[in-house]
C-alpha cells in the first residue's frame, strides 16, 4: 500500500521547494487586489483597508521593481531583467481603485494594473455578488422562502427561523469568512447556494435574477457606496496620468471556461474596444474573470490584440522566463497589516 504523506505536509514541502526556486532564479511576482476599503461583510476576503494597502507597498518597494503589467511581461523575458519584478493589479474596476487605491500608488510612484469589466463602468447596479451579500449577510428580516426559476427546475431556499435576525446575529453573521470556515447559519448557506447557482449563468442572467432576489427581500435598488465601480471619467482620469495601466477583464465578467467560442471572441474583444475609448489609448493587458480559462482562451485573448494576460486559478505564484505571457499567475493578497504581509510573501516566495 502506498502511504500517503499529510497534506499539510505536502503543502509545506511544496512551499519550501517554490522559496528555494526563488531565491537562485530570476523571477516575477503578480499581486491581486480586488477592493481597497472596508465593506460591512467580506465573505470572499476582497477588501484591503486603506490603511493596509499602503503600508503592502512599502513593503513592495523593498522587494522589487515594481511595473505594470505589460512592461512587467516584457521585462521578464528579456535578458537584462533584474532578478525580481513585481506588478501590482486590481480585478473588476471597483471605484475604491480609483478614490483610495490610486492616491496610494500615486504617492508613491507606483505604478499598477487595473483591469476593468467594461459593462460595468458607470453602471448603477454593480456586481451581483455584491448584491447577494448585501441581502443575505447583512439585511436583518427577510421573507420565509425565496424561489428562482432557472429553466424548467424552481430553485427553493427557505429561511425558516433564519429569516429574522437580531443586529447582534447579522454583526456576527456578516463577519464570517466563506474561504476560512463552513457555513454555521442558514443564512450563510443561503448565500452560498444563490450564490453557485449565479455563479455558472451568463451575466445578464445572473444581473435579471439577482434583481429578483432584491425585489423578494425588498432591499433598496440603491447600491453602498463601498460596492459601486468606476466610472468613465476615473478611466479617463487613470489612463492619461500614465502611471495606472488599464487592461481588460470581459464586458461582463463572463467566466470563459464556460462560454462557447463566439460568446467568449465577444467578451473578450468587445472589452478591448470599450476601455480602449474610454482611456484614450490601446488596452493591452487582460485577466481571465475567476482566474478561469479554458486551452482556447488565451488564443482568443491573443487575436483581440492583447499581448499579456493573467489567471490566478492555479497552483503556480511565480513567473519565470519561460512562463506563457498568456498564462501569468498571480498571488492574491488577503487583508493584513504591513509586518504579516511582508511575513506572508516571504512564506510563499521567500526574501
Amino acid at each position: 500500500m502506498i502511504k500517503r504523506l499529510p497534506a499539510r505536509t505536502v503543502h509545506q514541502a511544496w512551499l519550501m521547494q517554490l522559496r528555494v526556486r526563488a531565491r537562485v532564479q530570476r523571477h516575477g511576482l503578480v499581486l491581486m487586489y480586488h477592493r481597497i476599503g472596508e465593506p460591512s461583510s467580506d465573505p470572499w476576503d476582497m477588501a484591503v483597508s486603506a490603511k493596509h494597502f499602503g503600508e503592502h507597498l512599502d513593503v513592495v518597494r523593498r522587494y522589487g521593481d515594481c511595473l505594470p503589467l505589460g512592461r512587467f511581461a516584457d521585462r521578464l523575458a528579456s535578458a537584462d531583467r533584474p532578478r525580481r519584478i513585481i506588478a501590482i493589479t486590481f480585478d473588476d474596476g471597483y471605484r475604491d481603485n480609483y478614490l483610495a487605491g490610486a492616491p496610494a500608488l500615486e504617492a508613491r510612484d507606483m505604478p499598477a494594473t487595473i483591469f476593468v469589466v467594461s459593462g460595468k463602468v458607470g453602471a448603477g447596479n454593480g456586481f451581483w455578488w455584491d448584491r447577494l451579500v448585501q441581502i443575505f449577510l447583512t439585511t436583518a428580516v427577510l421573507p420565509d422562502t425565496l424561489v428562482l426559476d432557472i429553466g424548467a427546475t424552481p430553485n427553493v431556499w427557505n429561511l425558516g427561523t433564519a429569516s429574522h435576525c437580531t443586529a447582534a446575529e447579522i454583526d456576527r453573521i456578516a463577519r464570517w469568512r466563506a474561504q476560512e470556515e463552513a457555513p454555521w447559519h442558514l443564512r450563510q448557506s443561503s448565500f452560498l447556494g444563490v450564490w453557485r447557482v449565479l455563479n455558472d449563468l451568463p451575466a445578464a442572467e445572473a444581473d435579471r435574477l439577482c434583481a429578483q432576489v432584491a425585489q423578494w427581500a425588498g432591499t433598496s435598488a440603491a447600491i453602498p457606496a463601498a460596492d459601486q465601480t468606476m466610472t468613465h471619467q476615473d478611466i479617463a482620469r487613470l489612463a492619461s496620468g500614465g502611471l495606472i495601466e488599464i487592461g481588460g477583464h470581459t464586458v461582463t465578467h463572463r467566466r470563459l471556461d464556460l462560454a462557447d467560442p463566439a460568446e467568449a471572441a465577444r467578451e473578450i474583444a468587445s472589452c478591448r474596444a470599450q476601455l480602449g475609448e474610454m482611456a484614450g489609448r490601446e488596452i493591452l493587458s487582460f485577466s481571465y474573470p475567476f482566474g478561469r480559462l479554458n486551452p482556447r482562451t488565451p488564443e482568443l485573448v491573443r487575436a483581440a490584440g492583447f499581448t499579456c494576460a493573467c489567471e490566478s486559478w492555479n497552483w503556480r505564484l511565480l513567473a519565470y522566463p519561460g512562463t506563457d505571457r498568456f498564462k501569468i499567475p498571480r498571488l492574491t493578497i488577503p487583508d493584513m497589516d504591513g509586518d504579516q504581509f511582508a511575513a506572508f510573501l516571504q512564506e510563499h516566495v521567500g526574501r
